[in-house]
């Protein structure tokens, strides 16, 4: 019995040696913790003392980037604007082309031709006449053989 609360003692001394060695390191732990705690509120106060002076930043190139996108926009609008303005000038002159010719073209060369028949038939106006007149003689040569030929 002796010897078992004698090792159960040796064991108690080490354990209470190795928790005086952790309390002695936890000591020497809590000045560089508070070193710690002290640089990092340094560093939060100079990133909270910095914000502001970002943000103003920040804004000054939010503000670059909205007139450069903007200026972008209304020039690429302009761009498309006159592409687009060609673009219905040539579709509308090719359209009126096409209407023209289907619709006005084919009107304007009848009448043409029908002009062109009614010059030439005042500068010839007995050629009309010319075919009555031949109708004429011939319905009279055949009347006057038929009366030949009957009256005999």
């Amino acid at each position: 019995m002796n010897r078992s609360t004698t090792a159960k003692e040796a064991l108690i001394a080490e354990l209470i040696g190795d928790v005086a060695d952790l309390i002695d390191r936890a000591e020497l732990l809590a000045p560089a913790i508070n070193k710690a705690r002290e640089a990092m509120s340094n560093a939060a106060h100079g990133l909270t003392s910095g914000v502001p002076s970002f943000k103003e930043h920040m804004v000054k190139i939010a503000a670059i980037t909205q007139t450069s996108s903007i200026d972008q926009i209304e020039r690429r609008a302009r761009e498309m604007t006159i592409d687009t303005l060609f673009d219905v000038k040539v579709a509308m002159t090719q359209s009126a082309r096409d209407l023209f010719k289907d619709e006005v073209a084919s009107t304007l060369s009848q009448l043409n031709k029908d002009l062109r028949d009614a010059i030439d038939r005042a500068h010839h106006p007995w050629d009309a006449w010319r075919t009555h007149a031949a109708t004429a003689a011939f319905s009279g040569a055949a009347s006057w053989l038929v009366c030949y030929f009957l009256c005999r």
